[in-house]
C-alpha cells in the first residue's frame, strides 16, 4: 500500500472505533422515559376480547348511526336483496342508511336469511328490532333477487274504466293491470321496441310466460295506435336489418333479399307470396309491417 492508502485506511478505523465507543456509552448518559400506564386500562384492553365493552361505550356507537325517523316509518314485508332505495327510506332509513344497503348489493352481497340485515353496520339495534320481523326471503336462489315493486292503488271503479294504449303506455301503466308485474311489463315494452310497435292488441298473447288467462283477463282493457308504427321498407332494406324484426328468421330474410336481386322490386304482398318457402303464417303476421313506397 501507498503512504496516501495507509494514512486512508488509518482515519478509516479511527472513525469505526470512534462510533462504536458512542454506541456503547451513550446509553449510560441519556436518561430513558418511565412507561406510564394504568392497571385499569390494560385489563379492559386485555378482555376487551372476551368480554362486552361497557355499557356507556355500546350507546355511543349505537348513537353514531342512529338516524332513523320513527314518525315517518311505514313497515311492511320486505325482501332486502331487491328493494329500491324508495324502499329503505320507507321503512325508516335515512337516504345514507340506505344507500349503503345498496352499495353492499352492487358489491356483490346477498341476504340469505333474515339475520344477514345485521351486516349492515349502519343499521342500530333499534332499527333490526322494528325491521327484523317483516323480512321475507325467497328460499331458491331463483327467487332470491325476485324484483319487489311498489304498485300504485287503483280503486275498483278506476280499473273498470281502465284502457291502456299498448303503444304508449309506459312500465307503470302497464303495472296498472291485474296479473301484469315488472317482469311482464318489461317484456312487453321490449317486444313492442323490437316489433316497431304492435299492429294489434292479439300480439300481446305472444309475451313469452304469459298465462292465457290473464290476457283473456287484460284483454278488454286493451288498445292500440298504429300511427308510429315503424314499417319495414322491404324494397331497401338489408338482410341484417330485416332478421332483426321478430316474426323474420335470418334464413327468410336472405331468401326474401336475393328474390328482390333476381326479380325486382316488390309493389305488394302478393310479390312476396311467390316465394314458396315463406307460408300463410308469416304473412298474416309480417304484412302490416311492410313498406312498398321506395323502389
Amino acid at each position: 500500500m501507498t503512504r496516501k492508502e495507509q494514512r486512508g485506511m488509518f482515519l478509516l478505523i479511527l472513525l469505526n472505533s470512534l462510533l462504536l465507543i458512542v454506541n456503547i456509552f451513550l446509553p449510560v448518559f441519556q436518561k430513558q422515559k418511565d412507561i406510564e400506564f394504568s392497571i385499569e386500562e390494560m385489563a379492559f384492553a386485555k378482555e376487551s376480547s372476551s368480554k362486552p365493552a361497557p355499557a356507556s361505550y355500546i350507546k355511543s356507537k349505537k348513537n353514531k348511526h342512529k338516524h332513523h325517523n320513527k314518525n315517518s316509518q311505514e313497515l311492511f314485508k320486505f325482501n332486502p336483496n331487491v328493494l329500491d332505495k324508495a324502499g329503505w327510506v320507507k321503512l325508516g332509513l335515512s337516504n345514507k342508511q340506505a344507500q349503503v344497503v345498496l352499495n353492499y348489493r352492487e358489491k356483490g352481497g346477498v341476504f340469505k336469511n333474515r339475520d344477514d340485515l345485521k351486516k349492515i353496520y349502519v343499521l342500530d339495534e333499534e332499527l333490526l328490532v322494528d325491521l327484523l320481523p317483516f323480512v321475507e326471503i325467497p328460499q331458491t336462489a331463483q327467487e332470491i333477487r325476485k324484483p319487489t315493486v311498489f304498485k300504485d292503488k287503483i280503486s275498483k271503479d278506476n280499473y273498470t274504466n281502465l284502457s291502456i294504449d299498448i303503444n304508449l303506455a309506459d312500465s307503470s301503466e302497464f303495472m296498472k293491470l291485474k296479473g301484469i308485474g315488472p317482469v311482464f311489463s318489461s317484456r312487453i315494452i321490449k317486444f313492442r321496441d323490437a316489433l316497431g310497435g304492435f299492429v294489434k292488441t292479439e300480439q300481446l298473447s305472444e309475451i313469452y310466460g304469459l298465462p292465457e288467462e290473464t290476457y283473456h283477463h287484460i284483454f278488454p282493457k286493451l288498445t292500440v295506435d298504429r300511427l308510429d308504427v315503424k314499417l319495414l321498407k322491404i324494397n331497401v332494406i338489408s338482410v341484417s336489418e330485416l332478421s332483426k324484426h321478430p316474426y323474420v328468421t335470418y334464413k327468410q330474410a336472405q331468401t326474401i333479399i336475393n328474390y328482390r336481386n333476381q326479380h325486382g322490386a316488390f309493389d305488394r304482398v302478393e310479390d312476396l307470396s311467390k316465394i314458396h318457402s315463406l307460408d300463410e303464417d308469416f304473412f298474416r303476421k309480417i304484412e302490416f309491417y311492410l313498406d312498398f313506397t321506395e323502389h
